[in-house]
């Protein structure tokens, strides 16, 4: 079977035939902002508080689906770390780049949370993130998207926060 396939994110093209994949926009950057005005150029910012309910600076996450940006971002990691440990790239899995952003910046919390992710064209992309918020660990995005059980706020207090993708 056979079906006409459109970018969505490129009206007035020509049709692509293809037999086993849908083409959606795929995320190909991510960065962390303190104020919600400082999204960078060609990114969208989710308009969630990664520190909600734990006081301290706004921190947001933005996000680019512009293909100039970098390559696809196949994999994100929210991990954490004591606050007398210096956070570099050291700290993520090999083949990840760490956005070194303090997710917890001026909760006074004992944790230095943050993202790292992984790119390229060899897996399959991520399309979409989230941030889902709600009073207790056990909250659940929608069935298509993937929790990354690391809490934003852990060690701050506040609401518990997860960043959520899918492909």
């Amino acid at each position: 079977m056979s079906r006409t396939l459109f970018n969505l994110e490129q009206p007035n093209q020509e049709p692509l035939q293809s037999t086993d994949y849908i083409i959606m926009a795929a995320i190909t950057g991510l960065a962390v902002v303190n104020d919600i005005h400082g999204t960078p150029e060609g990114y969208k910012m989710i308009e969630k508080d990664l520190n909600n309910g734990a006081g301290g600076k706004y921190v947001y996450l933005c996000y680019s689906t512009l293909p100039g940006i970098g390559p696809p971002i196949t994999a994100i990691q929210v991990a954490s770390s004591s606050k007398n440990q210096t956070v570099d790239q050291s700290l993520t899995p090999p083949g990840f780049r760490l956005i070194a952003n303090d997710l917890c910046n001026g909760t006074g919390g004992d944790k230095y949370i943050y993202i790292s992710y992984a790119s390229g064209t060899t897996a399959m992309p991520i399309t979409a993130v989230d941030v889902i918020i709600g009073g207790s660990y056990n909250i659940w995005p929608s069935k298509e998207f993937v929790k990354i059980n690391q809490d934003c706020n852990e060690g701050s207090g506040g609401n518990f926060v997860f960043i959520c993708y899918k492909y």
